[in-house]
């Protein structure tokens, strides 16, 4: 199944480049010869597998198991984040079983993440793609939590901070920090009309060169005293400080590409200039934190989430022999990441399976998961 998923988004994005003929107006797309029927039959699909899916996912069987055991009404809202929260312990008074509250958080998840792509990428089952292997199956499966904060700030605080809606922003930004903490970052990110492109390409280098110096230098008790306990365990767990080198590398290449279609460019209201500049903030995130993996990951993932429309616009713009070209990278790209993180998901879940026999089990034939594992 997800194979077969990746197929079909490959299938999508190759009538996309080559067969679709798109324009903008006002940098707004505009479809002369239309393949959205497809990307709404991708979407679809992508959002049944999600709703359908059963123990996919690392941390589904812990959320489950915490629903169940009637856990959320002795939370302490204070520490925790309260909109999931919330919702988790309504479901659960009404009667409704986790698989329930699953489908419903993968449905409104896809939504946002439909709403940012078919707004902003000209690409659209190219954005999908790039959201498969880790946003979509690391996040939405997994990382129900942050899922829903990424899914809100893509789908709703995105669009306000390009419509420079200040206030309604903020409002988006609060209501994702409700389902994740670490989303409360992106109320800073406004200042970026404030500072020119060539400055934040500038600080790009810097960032990487403090990253390095941290690697090298014995923080911990200096962050652990700046962001407490709660941060502390977030740098020290999923593999106590290492540097995830593939990650980095991915973030690190993007970045590059990222940066070598857009420094020459002086229009500051440009929209791939704004992306751009979000992008890259999320990348020097990424890069000051490189030593903690799941810090570098949690912090930088919401301005990372935004490749989904990003690359597709700088692919757009591109001659068309060098989009072309790119697009195969592009291809290659989600199916390199597709076998890495399905590998992940087997060591950590203990399944009994290889890459390409990875088994999707459904809420229909729950019981195949003991006989994985």
């Amino acid at each position: 199944m997800y194979w077969l998923m990746w197929g079909i988004l490959t299938f999508g994005v190759m009538l996309e480049v080559y067969g679709t003929d798109i324009v903008y107006r006002d940098q707004h797309i505009i479809k002369q010869k239309t393949t959205i029927g497809y990307f709404i039959f991708a979407t679809v699909s992508m959002t049944l597998m999600a709703v359908l899916r059963y123990g996919q996912g690392t941390d589904y069987l812990a959320y489950a198991y915490l629903y169940t055991i009637d856990y959320y009404p002795h939370v302490d809202l204070v520490n925790k984040e309260p909109g999931y929260v919330f919702f988790a312990f309504m479901l659960n008074k009404l009667g409704f079983p986790f698989e329930v509250y699953a489908a419903l958080l993968a449905i409104a998840e896809m939504y946002c993440f439909y709403r940012c792509i078919s707004r902003f990428s000209p690409y659209k089952t190219m954005g999908l793609l790039l959201l498969y292997p880790t946003l979509y199956l690391t996040y939405m499966f997994s990382g129900l939590r942050q899922a829903g904060a990424i899914a809100i700030f893509c789908g709703f605080a995105v669009p306000l901070l390009l419509d420079k809606k200040w206030l309604k922003y903020v409002l988006a930004i609060l209501a994702a920090a409700c389902f994740h903490k670490t989303a409360l970052l992106m109320l800073a990110l406004p200042i970026i009309y404030k500072i020119r492109y060539k400055y934040v390409c500038r600080l790009v280098p810097a960032a990487m060169a403090a990253g390095i110096i941290i690697c090298f230098l014995d923080v911990s008790s200096i962050l652990r005293f700046i962001l407490q306990d709660r941060a502390y365990v977030y740098m020290e767990s999923w593999g106590n400080a290492d540097i995830s080198i593939m990650g980095l590398a991915e973030r690190t290449i993007l970045a590059g590409f990222v940066l070598w279609n857009t420094w020459r460019t002086e229009a500051e209201e440009d929209r791939i200039i704004i992306f751009s500049k979000i992008y890259l903030v999320g990348y020097m995130l990424s890069a000051v934190a490189a030593r903690y993996s799941l810090m570098s990951s949690r912090l930088g993932v919401y301005c990372k989430a935004l490749d989904i429309v990003l690359i597709p616009m700088l692919l757009y713009r591109m001659k068309s022999r060098n989009r072309k070209l790119v697009t195969a990278v592009v291809l290659m790209y989600a199916f390199v990441f597709l076998y890495k993180n399905i590998l992940m998901y087997i060591g950590q879940g203990g399944y009994h399976a290889t890459a390409w026999t990875y088994p999707y089990i459904s809420i229909f034939n729950k019981e195949a998961l003991a006989l994985w594992k």
